[in-house]
């Protein structure tokens, strides 16, 4: 009778132990520590290979619970009898009872295993006879005198932010220039509404520099004339009366937007304290459909960071401005700031910004820029958008104010940066957290490459990383890459082939044949690189072998092992073409 091993899946076997592969028992003793298995309760038994005076591996038998979570890389075996030890997976054919069994191999235990065939399991391995223990050394202990020593190691370093508010208050009190008022020459309000009015019939002839005032009639004059006809004698006199009076008012209108001018470009640190304030909403400007003016003064001291920015009220003078001279004082406050920050004044070029062209996104950028992080972080947060949240968040990490930039970070959904700024706060356990659900989003997302590296670099679980790039393989998603990157983890030579080895008879013999023909793909990839890698070719060459009769564009794929064989490519060719008549 001839005793043959077939294939048995009974999940309600179970594993009394696992074969390591390798010839060297340190390998086994580190893989058996990395299943967390007590040595205490295993025996380990010496297994032959087929070539004479070498190991094939060991057997590893033990009482304690194997847990396919954590071992899914080695194969495990089952007690048939007490006598025979079997693959988990398989049975003897034809079928015996137990009897049979204990008749044909007597008292002693055997493992029947279809690498080694049938060996009777003689002598235990005694693993402490083949340990080096260092030599006990006596040891002279002095105990100092008890005093009080610094910590000699730092865990975390941050800077502890102030609350936004203050930040600003702060920003708008010490660091922004104080206006200086300005009162002689403005206009009073009936006087503004005078001027409004004749711009309805008179206007400005529109100089670049309005130090020169020359105003001309509007065409609607002549119904001017004919509305005050009925009401004066000489209503020409009267126009030319009320032509004089625009003339005084406008000229009074630009004095001070021409001190402002000069000063600019002469002296524009000290022109700041003087500044007005530009609306791009157009209110003010001459030719706008209201009378509002910019005014010099009072309205400086309600311009705030937290309120609206312009008020008005009803007393003092006021300035308006036609689009022209609107246009032109906004450029030079641009050219005002772009040459603070080349001067590297970055706060007054950031009230430029923000008080003078209403840029607020400019002012926290040039804050950013000039390293007041602080100041540009709590501007972006009172912009309340996701967006510049963000950009906070960066602020208060470049700032190292760690714990705002991992609030941040965390409400705009950022989590493995929140958890980062956990890790430099020595938060591990908030960190943890943290990072778990930001690897639960990318395998959500089918990113099991980045899943993996996360769980590896940030939260030093190497065996979930690996199972997530295996899980990445079944299920197609990357797969090339997931499992390319799952062997680049093995920089030993041996262990690398033996995982070739594993992962093939575990994911790959027996699978689809696109999931083969991706594997020999890799195997082309591992075998161009440096060392004796023979084994991924003969590997590859089977597959080929196996799956060519039905799918002949197998045979393709052994030129990638071959890029030089000139005739490997033409019987590729003639076998392909020969299939395809056939």
């Amino acid at each position: 009778m001839r005793l043959k091993l077939v294939q048995h899946i009974d999940r309600n076997k179970q594993a009394c132990g696992i074969l390591l592969r390798g010839s060297s028992v340190k390998e086994w003793l580190i893989e058996l520590s990395r299943l967390k298995l007590n040595l205490n309760t295993c025996k380990l038994y010496g297994l032959p290979d087929e070539t004479p005076n070498s190991i094939w591996g060991c057997l590893v038998l033990t009482s304690q619970r194997i847990d396919p979570q954590i071992d899914h890389l080695h194969e495990r075996c089952y007690q048939r009898t007490k006598q025979l030890i079997l693959p988990l997976n398989s049975r003897e054919y034809p079928i015996l009872s137990d009897n049979e069994l204990e008749h044909m191999f007597g008292s002693g235990l055997h493992l029947y295993h279809p690498g080694i065939g049938l060996f009777e399991l003689e002598e235990e391995i005694d693993v402490s006879e083949l340990l080096e223990l260092p030599p006990n050394e006596i040891q002279t202990t002095i105990t100092p005198r008890d005093g009080y020593l610094p910590s000699s190691e730092i865990h975390s370093f941050f800077v502890v932010p102030q609350d936004e508010k203050d930040v600003l208050e702060n920003l708008e009190k010490n660091l922004f220039p104080k206006q200086q008022k300005s009162e002689k020459g403005k206009l009073n309000l009936w006087e503004r509404v005078k001027l409004q009015f004749y711009r309805l019939f008179f206007k400005s002839n529109g100089e670049k520099k309005p130090s020169e005032l020359v105003v001309e009639k509007r065409r609607g004059l002549k119904w001017l004339q004919k509305g005050l006809a009925p009401f004066f004698k000489g209503t020409e006199r009267t126009v030319d009366t009320l032509f004089e009076d625009y003339e005084d008012l406008e000229q009074r209108n630009i004095s001070e937007l021409n001190k402002l001018l000069d000063m600019l470009e002469s002296d524009p640190e000290n022109a700041l304290k003087y500044a007005m304030p530009l609306d791009t909403r157009g209110s003010g400007r001459g030719g706008g459909s209201g009378w509002a003016a910019y005014k010099f003064g009072k309205i400086w001291e309600r311009l705030s960071l937290f309120g609206d920015g312009i008020g008005y009220d009803s007393e003092g003078g006021a300035i308006t401005l036609d689009d022209d001279t609107f246009a032109q004082l906004q450029q030079r406050y641009q050219l005002t700031a772009e040459a603070l920050i080349k001067e590297g004044k970055y706060e007054k070029a950031a009230f430029v910004y923000l008080k003078l062209l209403k840029s607020e996104y400019q002012a926290a950028q040039t804050l950013e820029k000039g390293k007041l992080y602080k100041e540009a972080a709590a501007l972006y947060v009172k912009f309340g958008t996701k967006e510049s949240k963000e950009l906070a968040a960066e602020c208060y990490e470049k700032g190292s104010m760690y714990s705002k930039a991992a609030t941040l970070y965390k409400e705009t959904g950022k989590y493995e940066k929140a958890g980062d700024m956990r890790v430099l706060l020595n938060q591990r356990a908030e960190a943890m957290q943290l990072f778990e659900l930001r690897r639960q989003e990318l395998v959500d997302g089918n990113q099991y490459v980045k899943a993996a590296k996360l769980s590896k670099s940030k939260m030093s679980e190497f065996d979930k990383g690996q199972e997530l790039l295996l899980e990445g393989w079944r299920n197609k998603h990357d797969a090339f890459n997931c499992l390319t990157y799952y062997f680049a983890e093995f920089k030993d030579e041996k262990e690398l082939k033996s995982q070739v080895g594993f992962v093939y008879k575990k994911e790959i013999q027996g699978h689809g044949q696109s999931m083969q023909a991706d594997f020999v793909h890799l195997l082309k990839t591992l075998y161009a690189k440096d060392g004796d890698r023979e084994e991924f070719k003969d590997l590859a060459y089977k597959i080929v072998a196996e799956n060519a009769p039905e799918d002949r564009s197998f045979a393709a794929l052994l030129k990638g092992f071959n890029p030089t064989d000139k005739e490997l490519a033409k019987d590729t060719m003639r076998y392909r073409s020969k299939r395809a008549k056939q």
